[in-house]
């Protein structure tokens, strides 16, 4: 099944060093891209739509779940070697934390998300996948946040994304505390998000920080 979304020339040459398995080919090629590019296009415009489509080749069964780590991993790696223009931003006092829910283990969405809005001045705490709602709490009443962003790409995980912001209404009982969502779920069901009691919905990364404007707390 061919992607609906085509690629831009540089991502389709990124996803191609991917599948042939070859990460210093990836790296070289957003390390040379880096010097024309900025980190947030980057973002946008390679690593994000490269990942929709990893996911996509995986659903289909055009990809192998080693592969996908694989081209994962890869990504992750090269983000991490970005980090240095990432955090030197100057700081604008805003916090945010973002984390997978308990259970989910796809955490390169919500790790794009925290670099994006770290690239916009905010002071992000990124806590990664499997996060147990107890140590979200513990870091929520550390950190005192204005946003919280959660991220599941599973349904049978949307349970768990309702019962972790129960938690954090019910413990946390910050007024304007926000608390929004993403993931494949909410990208195809968007009732769901009301469900949950999230204030927000993000489909992509950069909505995400587009839309926090817009979001009212609960």
């Amino acid at each position: 099944m061919e992607s609906i979304h085509p690629l831009a020339p540089l991502a389709e040459i990124y996803l191609k060093a991917l599948r042939q398995g070859n990460a210093d080919a990836a790296a070289e090629l957003i390390h040379q891209a880096s010097g024309v590019m900025g980190i947030d296009a980057l973002y946008l415009d390679v690593f994000q739509p490269v990942m929709y489509e990893v996911g996509r080749l995986w659903e289909y069964n055009e990809m192998s779940v080693a592969d996908e780590h694989f081209c994962t991993a890869v990504t992750q790696t090269i983000m991490a070697q970005l980090y240095p223009r990432v955090f030197r931003t100057p700081r604008n006092g805003r916090r945010m934390i973002g984390a997978c829910i308990s259970g989910e283990q796809h955490e390169i969405g919500i790790r794009m998300v925290c670099d994006l809005f770290q690239l916009r001045g905010w002071d992000t705490c990124y806590l990664g996948a499997q996060m147990p709602v107890d140590s979200l709490l513990r870091m929520i009443e550390k950190r005192q946040p204005e946003l919280v962003a959660l991220s599941a790409t599973l349904m049978n995980h949307v349970d768990e994304v309702e019962q972790t912001i129960r938690a954090i209404r019910s413990a946390c009982g910050k007024q304007g505390l926000r608390i929004m969502v993403g993931g494949q779920p909410f990208n195809r069901q968007e009732s769901l998000i009301q469900q949950v009691g999230a204030d927000a919905h993000a489909p992509r990364a950069d909505l995400a920080v587009s839309t926090l404007p817009l979001c009212k707390a609960a």
